[in-house]
């Protein structure tokens, strides 16, 4: 008996088999994506420096008529204190301390009619807790804290407190008063009182500045310019 043969051979219709590509091996890798940077942080304002240097309280203001005492917020180890007197006789505002002790700071020393600002708690012989008021008129008088100072002016007239944040450079000052012009520089770091004027009347000149931030407190009874250079 003749039996046929079987093939396996496949029928047109079948597909091919699938093949693998070949990998290239001289192929460069894909890059790895490189973490995003982070933002810088936000600089710190000249503000916020006189708040962690100095310290923050909430504003206060009181008014009265003739001598009188203003107790200073507590915790309120340094400030700024704008005053007002509408008298015709001396009108003073002076520091003391918890045991009614002077401390060594004279805010204010002047005759009749008043508007300026001043500063305490810089370079003073202890901590005040109070403000003497001498005066024979009325006034006014706000404590804030130190942050609450505008940015350096250009120009103004009387007593002033400035925030300053340039760098070092030179003060370029011009007085028009006839009584005492001064001008001094607080970094709030220990022994970084700055004298940097003190002159009786009319005043043109330029002094060394350090770079900030600082703060710049002005006393005057004229006309004045400041020019940061």
């Amino acid at each position: 008996m003749i039996i046929s043969g079987v093939t396996n051979a496949a029928s047109p219709s079948d597909s091919p088999a699938a093949v693998a590509p070949l990998e290239n091996e001289d192929a460069p890798a894909p890059a790895e994506e490189e973490p995003a940077e982070e933002a810088p942080a936000e600089a710190a304002t000249v503000q916020s420096w006189a708040d962690d240097s100095f310290g923050t309280f909430a504003p206060v203001t009181q008014t009265g008529t003739g001598d009188n005492l203003v107790t200073i917020p507590a915790g309120a180890t340094a400030g700024i204190v704008t005053a007002t007197h509408d008298g015709g006789s001396n009108f003073a505002i002076s520091v003391l301390d918890a045991s009614n002790a002077s401390t060594g700071q004279l805010l204010v020393n002047t005759i009749g009619r008043y508007t300026g600002t001043s500063a305490f708690g810089f370079n003073s012989l202890g901590d005040g807790t109070t403000l003497e008021i001498s005066a024979d008129g009325k006034w006014s008088v706000t404590i804030a804290p130190v942050s609450a100072a505008p940015t350096l002016l250009a120009s103004g007239a009387g007593d002033r407190v400035f925030l300053y944040e340039g760098p070092a450079g030179k003060l370029a000052a011009t007085h028009a008063g006839s009584s005492n012009f001064a001008v001094t520089e607080q970094t709030g770091e220990d022994f970084s009182f700055g004298l940097l004027i003190n002159e009786i009347g009319a005043y043109s000149g330029t002094v060394p500045l350090s770079s900030g931030p600082s703060v710049i407190v002005v006393n005057a009874d004229g006309q004045w310019t400041l020019k940061a250079e």
